[in-house]
């Protein structure tokens, strides 16, 4: 995972310009803080409650998000929780990754054993998850990949759901403007959608 972390670091155009690295045990933005450049925060503990006009890279054991962050974010933590507007991007890796109840501007990318976008979450454009288990709360602008053990879907994607894995469940008020298709091991483990390929 922190392979694949530092590929997509490396290809991210926007660091040709400032950048801002903190290091520490517990390394913090504070809300009333405003950074200006693209910030690398490493530490046991990364909080951003302030704001970073620019991406967001942070390594950390566990990763909080609560302030505002006007490029990506691309945060490889055992915990990932993004409660605060993202404008760009979110990639997040780690044991559990959550997509608090704020927006993202653009796409979503969460991998991780337990990946959940919870109710409130607003997700501009599309969502693509890796995890053992995926909770789709929050609402989706475009489509839904997901591949992993099991989905629950209870928010609103706009067009289609494609999903590899065991089990997918449509939940009230879980709905999808477009067509529900499963590569899963048998029809009943599809239950609650209606335009459906199995």
């Amino acid at each position: 995972a922190v392979l694949t972390v530092l590929l997509v670091v490396l290809a991210m155009p926007s660091l040709g310009h400032a950048l801002e690295i903190r290091r520490a045990d517990i390394t913090t933005v504070a809300a009333d803080e405003t950074v200006d450049d693209t910030l690398i925060a490493i530490g046991d503990s990364v909080s951003i409650e302030g704001n970073v006009n620019g991406d967001l890279i942070a390594f950390a054991r566990r990763l909080s998000v609560r302030g505002h962050v006007t490029g990506d974010v691309i945060g490889a933590a055992e915990t990932v929780s993004i409660e605060g507007p993202v404008d760009g991007n979110v990639f997040g890796f780690g044991r559990g990754v959550t997509l608090g109840g704020t927006a993202v501007g653009r796409n979503f990318y969460g991998f991780g054993r337990d990946v959940t976008i919870d109710r409130g979450a607003n997700i501009a454009e599309n969502a693509t998850t890796f995890g053992n288990d995926v909770d789709v709360s929050g609402g989706v602008g475009r489509d839904l990949v997901s591949f992993g053990s099991e989905l629950v879907l209870g928010g609103r994607v706009e067009r289609n759901v494609d999903v590899y894995g065991n089990e997918v469940t449509i939940v009230p008020p879980g709905s999808v403007g477009g067509n529900v298709t499963a590569h899963v091991p048998a029809a009943d483990k599809l239950t609650g959608a209606t335009a459906t390929t199995v």
